[in-house]
């Protein structure tokens, strides 16, 4: 992802279900603030489990100035090797 003008918070959080309360939710990446307004920020989240998986940009920390934010999200399954190329 990247921000303009300036840098943005980024945060991914893990909830099981809808019915989950956000305070039992498990946070994978901490809120952190990321000069992506510089460079463009890339990584992954390996999935382990079912359940919503929240991307967060925050922007709290800017009083007065806006931001956009452009981001690319791409969700790939997982190859599963089972051994069938051997004879």
């Amino acid at each position: 992802f990247s921000s303009d003008p300036k840098s943005i918070s980024f945060s991914v959080v893990y909830q099981e279900s809808e019915d989950t309360p956000l305070d039992q939710c498990k946070v994978l990446i901490p809120m952190t603030r990321c000069n992506s307004h510089k460079e463009t920020i890339r990584g992954q989240v390996k999935v382990r489990n079912p359940g919503i998986y929240t991307l967060i940009f925050d922007n709290t920390f800017s009083r007065f100035i806006s931001k956009r934010v452009f981001y690319h999200l791409a969700v790939e399954r997982p190859v599963i090797y089972d051994g069938s190329d051997f004879p």
